[in-house]
């Protein structure tokens, strides 16, 4: 058996290197939107909280509890609120916030 020379070796393993390296930073840069520096309650907290203010404090925000959407129902409700009543969203807080809705106030128990 011929064993290749390690100049026809030395591409594959800078490319197995450089591949094992993305894979591996992946989470680092994976989400780098501004909207990634805060979690999904405080994004709800600052954006919904003017209209939908809690019943005491501390507790759920009003009108947002007692709705049970799929995932679909609440992108389009975030798109209301985005249209009719100016809720301004950075980029990414849309899908941060329909899937913290959904595993919240899904339609699933």
């Amino acid at each position: 058996m011929r064993i290749p020379s390690e100049s026809l070796l030395r591409p594959f393993i800078s490319l197995w290197a450089a591949v094992w390296a993305v894979v591996l930073a992946g989470p680092a840069w994976a989400d780098q939107s501004p909207a990634a520096a805060l979690s999904a309650a405080e994004i709800l907290e600052q954006r919904c909280s003017g209209c939908h203010a809690p019943q005491q404090a501390g507790g759920p925000l009003d009108a947002i509890a007692e709705q049970r959407k799929t995932p679909e129902g609440w992108s389009m409700t975030l798109s209301r609120m985005a249209r009719t009543h100016g809720v301004e969203l950075q980029a990414g807080e849309a899908r941060i916030l329909v899937k913290y809705l959904s595993d919240r106030y899904g339609l699933a128990p």
